[in-house]
């Protein structure tokens, strides 16, 4: 479940730094400052121009959730510990309470800010190979990744799809999970970001690109992090051939010309058909897109017409 509109985002990170957030600068406080809303709201607290900046992420309240928070958070110590160029987690030590800060039923997580620009596709390229090459602590075992039962909940769950709409889904999803289901991928399985994209990469004070957004952190094949850049690229139109090519390149394997690349980017159509449906669901004003990717699915029409959210 997606988190509530930016107002109602604010108040729980209001509260959150109220009761038991960070210490704010010596001169009146963080000044939140809504920077992104997807999965999370996303906010930069600051004080004075040259202060401390840290990032707050705003999130639905439940169990799967608090499971993905709980998640970020070790995944970030254990990123910390390797040296690998990542965002890093405010220390419990500096809060009142361990995080997650639950508040007004959100979930608050607290990092410690990088820079204000996104990297490249190549930049996310070198950060995937390297980061899939980590050895995972034996301690730290992410759920493994189910892409057809994640759109199976966000579609069934939504209030945003009509019964028309959600049976068209289903159907598509049935058909599509068993193209999936008899794929051979040949990259080995293992550790995945989750969310392998330009926008979660971020760089640093210095220009050194690192990753951010740690809660869908799964095991699965690793096509799954390189799969998003190149439905991106190939259908969607939101990167160039040249920009994909660099991405490819910096990882060193190209999933678009694997033979099962079309059931993988069907079932990756899907996952963003069905984020946007669970999103709609407290933020109307995202059902036009909504609407309008639906009817692409169902006309078969290009796919270049979607908007980035």
């Amino acid at each position: 479940m997606t988190p509530g509109s930016p107002s109602v985002s604010l108040a729980a990170l209001l509260a959150a730094l109220a009761a038991t957030g960070p210490a704010g600068p010596p001169d009146g406080g963080w000044a939140p400052r809504l920077v992104r809303h997807g999965s999370h709201a996303v906010y930069v607290l600051a004080g004075a121009p040259a202060g401390p900046r840290l990032v707050a992420r705003v999130g639905a309240d439940g169990p799967g959730e608090r499971e993905e928070a709980g998640l970020a958070l070790r995944v970030a110590r254990w990123l910390a510990d390797a040296g690998f160029p990542a965002v890093r987690a405010v220390a419990d030590g500096e809060l009142a309470v361990p995080q997650p800060v639950a508040a007004q039923g959100h979930l608050v997580t607290f990092w410690h800010a990088l820079g204000d620009h996104h990297g490249t596709t190549a930049d996310l390229g070198g950060l995937l190979r390297r980061f899939h090459a980590l050895d995972l602590p034996a301690d730290l075992v992410p759920a493994p990744m189910d892409p057809v039962g994640r759109v199976r909940r966000q579609v069934g769950a939504s209030t945003a799809l009509g019964d028309a709409d959600r049976a068209f889904l289903t159907d598509r999803l049935d058909a599509v999970a068993a193209r999936y289901a008899r794929l051979d991928l040949p990259l080995p399985p293992g550790h995945l970001h989750g969310d392998a994209t330009v926008a979660n990469v971020v760089l640093d004070a210095a220009g050194r690109p690192a990753l951010v957004d740690l809660d869908l952190v799964r095991t699965g094949p690793r096509e799954w992090d390189l799969v998003r850049t190149a439905v991106s690229a190939r259908r969607l139109g939101w990167h160039t051939e040249e920009e994909y090519r660099r991405f490819a390149g910096a990882y060193g394997h190209d999933v678009a010309a694997l033979p099962g690349f079309d059931v993988l980017a069907d079932l990756t159509e899907l996952l963003q058909v069905a984020w946007l449906a669970d999103a709609a669901t407290s933020r109307p004003h995202l059902a036009p897109e909504l609407a309008a990717r639906i009817t692409s699915l169902r006309e078969d029409t290009t796919r270049r017409t979607w908007q980035r959210i």
